[in-house]
């Protein structure tokens, strides 16, 4: 798993064969990802920065959300659905 944080990191999700978007609103190349910030490549998700996200708060709850997906798909799953399932609701995404 590979979180990707600061835009110079981009590069590397093109060298794992993230399929990538051009959106100049979010200024550039970002990953295609799901709801669950996974990208388009088994076990990379992706949040803040590198996904197009600048804002410092929307970033960490992503970052949140990312962390809680890789840990349900590595069998960690309990809580942090419940908790997943909290965030969602008190979070817009585009």
């Amino acid at each position: 798993m590979y979180i990707c944080r600061l835009i110079s990191h981009c590069r590397i999700l093109w060298q794992a064969g993230c399929e990538m978007k051009y959106v100049s609103e979010l200024g550039g190349h970002v990953p295609i990802r799901d709801r669950n910030l996974k990208t388009t490549v088994d076990e990379i998700y992706v949040a803040g920065d590198a996904a197009g996200i600048e804002e410092a708060s929307s970033a960490m709850v992503e970052g949140k959300l990312a962390g809680i997906s890789a840990a349900i798909s590595l069998g960690y799953d309990n809580e942090n659905r419940k908790f997943k399932r909290r965030l969602y609701r008190t979070t817009k995404f585009p």
